[in-house]
């Protein structure tokens, strides 16, 4: 069931899922790529008294390094904008959701859930936003200078 749950909510996001998986892929072989060539160096390079080898395996060390931060940020990236987008959606679904309760079932949570309440409450959002832009740059009375 949350399986299904999660696959129905990630589905507008699949090309994402997906450079996020292969993104983490990137890293953990990059990851797992180091201690070999770290062995390498001292086994053809340390052991053997080649500098030229140990430059270039060190070289190569640097660069799949680079590229092993480069892919954790990314995935890291749009791993958020997915949650992000995922949680979204979520709480529209739920808002819209209890506004499309009937009176009789918000009745049974007691007054504070109740039709006017859930009104008076999005008037009120709507009234303060109004409020706030078209009033935002007056002084409030109360903030007059003594």
């Amino acid at each position: 069931m949350l399986a299904s749950l999660l696959l129905q909510r990630l589905a507008p996001y699949k090309p994402h899922v997906l450079a996020i998986v292969l993104l983490q892929l990137v890293q953990t072989g990059a990851t797992l790529l180091l201690p070999t060539f770290n062995a390498k160096i001292v086994d053809d390079g340390l052991v053997a008294g080649n500098s030229e080898v140990i430059l270039r395996l060190g070289t190569w060390m640097l660069v799949l390094t680079v590229i092993q931060v480069l892919a954790a940020v990314l995935a890291g990236y749009l791993g958020a904008i997915v949650a992000m987008k995922v949680g979204r959606g979520l709480r529209q679904e739920l808002f819209d959701k209890i506004h499309s309760l009937p009176d009789q079932d918000v009745a049974a949570f007691g007054p504070a859930a109740s039709w006017s309440g859930r009104r008076m409450m999005s008037c009120s959002c709507r009234t303060s936003r109004s409020w706030f832009s078209a009033c935002w740059w007056r002084r409030p009375s109360w903030a007059s200078e003594a």
